[in-house]
């Protein structure tokens, strides 16, 4: 269990309502954002509640939160937990450097593919 400080990034995957789609796909009146209830601090709360005592030993330690809503192909959440030292006190979280503990057992698709493309252009650039 984490016992310091720590930076979490929670990215809520809801699936749209089968009023979204018409005959030819995804209707254009279709929102692109998800401005329904539950609420992403809601969400958020029921993570942290559920990750005490498994990830953390009190969702107290949270000094950074970075919280997004959207839609996906389906419902769950990204979930990224780093510890962070008092050194990194004066650093904007992104560029904290790596994760220490991270959890995404179910990342969406298109985070797959841009973490493929990434890994294809950095192949590329190193020859």
């Amino acid at each position: 269990l984490l016992d310091g400080a720590v930076v979490v990034e929670f990215v809520f995957w809801l699936v749209r309502p089968k009023g979204h789609f018409g005959k030819r796909g995804l209707l254009p009146s279709a929102p692109e954002f998800p401005t329904v209830k539950p609420d992403v601090l809601k969400l958020a709360r029921a993570v942290e509640d559920a990750l005490t005592g498994v990830a953390w030993r009190d969702d107290a330690l949270i000094v950074d939160e970075h919280l997004a809503k959207r839609y996906g192909e389906r419902a769950g959440v990204d979930i990224v937990i780093r510890q962070i030292a008092a050194s990194d006190a004066g650093i904007p979280c992104g560029e904290m450097g790596p994760f220490e503990w991270e959890s995404s057992k179910r990342p969406h698709p298109s985070r797959v593919k841009a973490a493929e493309r990434a890994e294809k252009e950095k192949e590329k650039a190193n020859g």
